[in-house]
């Protein structure tokens, strides 16, 4: 007689059904034997989320964009499951509120397992996983490296070659092909030097290459001309010692200065001028301004120049007079001399004869002959007298 209950205790959490060992123990009744023991099963009523899908292990490359793909919500349970995934993805790459990764991961990352839970109020949950790696790669990111245009025996512009991000163990660099003779790079990637040469127009490549073969590359051009010639241009190359018509003046000319191709920097040239002989310094005059200027990206000069004769009263041959330029920039070829014509404007001179006495006497008379140029002359003038 008598009445034992065991009841159930409800909880929110799925669990599997419980077990409950029923035990007696007897006493009195002449040494009755304790009853064996019965089980009692507690059926679980709660229901917990689960994925009825699985995540796929992805491998991914550093700066390439991956493909996005959306993780699964958990279905069943007894509420709102919260979906959470542990640890944090790689930088670059995010996943947004409808569960979709998508983005371009930043940085290297060894296989490594990732866990996608989906977790209710009463503790109930359920659990993916899958493994993640990223493949680093080297980049120069939005790097570049300017073409380059040197002149044979000029010292170059000292720049760097830039260096490469990310990658997987040690990045070794190679530029190829090799550099013009004369120009070298340090182990800072640092180029520097004076081409001893021309070259063509050349296209060079610059590669990182990580420890486990892969690779980014920039490309850029060398081109190793000449250096700009000067050259002296005059205007005109011959003038008169006195110009004719209207009122007479002294001729002049006009110096100027072209390159054939642009300097990188100003060039400044100073023009001389030196008679040739029998011409004398004293034929012509050099203007006090004697300096031109070529800007740095221009071929031709400004500033003025000139060189006037002067003129005078003897009669000689056309004068040559040599034009020369200097430059103070040694990254061009300095002017070769140019050649000035100055017209002698005099006519030859006539010569006329005069004695002493005009009449002499047959019987010993003599008289004195003598010559007279018209207008002087810049050459000896011998005259052979013959009586007839």
């Amino acid at each position: 007689s008598g009445t034992v209950t065991i009841s159930a205790v409800n909880n929110d959490k799925d669990e599997p059904d419980k077990s409950v060992t029923v035990s007696g123990t007897a006493s009195g009744g002449n040494g009755v034997a304790n009853p064996s023991d019965v089980t009692l099963t507690i059926t679980d009523d709660d229901n917990a989320p689960s994925f009825s899908t699985t995540v796929d292990d992805q491998a991914w490359t550093q700066y390439q964009p991956i493909a996005a793909f959306t993780l699964p919500t958990a279905t069943g349970g007894d509420g709102t499951a919260t979906h959470t995934l542990s640890p944090a993805l790689p930088g670059g790459v995010s996943k947004d509120a409808n569960h979709q990764v998508s983005g371009t991961p930043s940085v290297a990352l060894s296989e490594t397992t990732y866990t996608w839970a989906a977790t209710e109020t009463d503790g109930d949950k359920a659990e993916l996983t899958f493994t993640i790696s990223v493949d680093g790669v080297p980049s120069f990111g939005s790097q570049t490296i300017d073409d380059q245009t040197w002149t044979r025996g000029t010292a170059i512009s000292v720049f760097t070659l830039p260096a490469a991000t990310g990658g997987d163990g040690s990045v070794s660099y190679a530029l190829s092909p090799d550099l013009p003779s004369g120009v070298t790079k340090d182990a800072s990637h640092r180029v520097s030097g004076a081409p001893a040469a021309t070259k063509a127009l050349t296209t060079y490549t610059w590669t990182a290459t990580d420890s486990d073969g892969d690779a980014a590359s920039l490309t850029f051009e060398i081109t190793v001309s000449e250096k700009p010639i000067v050259t002296l241009v005059l205007t005109p190359s011959a003038i008169d010692e006195l110009t004719s018509g209207g009122t007479p003046s002294p001729g002049s000319a006009t110096v100027t200065a072209t390159l054939d191709k642009v300097s990188s920097s100003a060039v400044t040239i100073t023009v001389s001028a030196s008679p040739v002989r029998p011409a004398v310094p004293g034929d012509f005059t050099l203007s006090s301004a004697k300096t031109l200027t070529i800007a740095a990206g221009e071929t031709t000069s400004s500033g003025t120049v000139t060189i006037t004769a002067i003129d005078n009263d003897v009669d000689a041959p056309d004068k040559v007079v040599t034009v020369s330029g200097t430059t103070s920039n040694t990254g061009v070829t300095a002017p070769q001399d140019e050649t000035l014509a100055i017209r002698d404007d005099e006519a030859a001179p006539t010569v006329s004869l005069a004695v002493t006495d005009a009449a002499i006497s047959e019987n010993g008379g003599t008289t004195t002959v003598t010559a007279k140029l018209s207008h002087a002359s810049s050459a000896t003038t011998t005259i052979t007298v013959q009586p007839e």
